[in-house]
């Protein structure tokens, strides 16, 4: 779960990495008026249903949406896969770090075949 708020023209992203029960209400509050709430679950850590307190919810304008991932097996039996079979990405194009702008505007005309590297070296 996390929440990114726009300020200042720059994301902030708080990360959850532990699998304690997340406070919603923390996490709504600290929302900024647009940002964004991502659930990867719909149960807190007893097995019970994530409840999002309406007041709570209702001052603020943040989108809640729920991304599903799949399970850990299926993650490294891909994984070995990908390393058995020594997979690379297709890259389409590579742009040099000063040129992130450039290499965004390409990737929106949308004829792209492969991925779009901003290299950061």
């Amino acid at each position: 779960m996390g929440c990114s708020c726009a300020r200042a023209n720059r994301w902030h992203r708080p990360r959850r990495r532990d699998r304690r029960p997340a406070d919603l209400r923390a996490i709504e509050i600290a929302c900024a008026l647009y940002g964004r709430i991502v659930l990867l679950t719909i149960q807190d850590a007893k097995g019970g249903t994530v409840q999002i307190p309406g007041p709570v919810y209702q001052r603020s304008l943040a989108t809640i949406s729920r991304l599903f991932v799949g399970n850990r097996t299926n993650l490294e039996a891909m994984l070995r896969a990908i390393s058995v079979h020594r997979l690379k990405p297709v890259i389409d194009k590579v742009f040099a770090f000063d040129e992130a702008q450039d290499a965004y505007r390409y990737f929106q005309q949308g004829d792209v075949f492969g991925k779009v590297v901003v290299d950061g070296a």
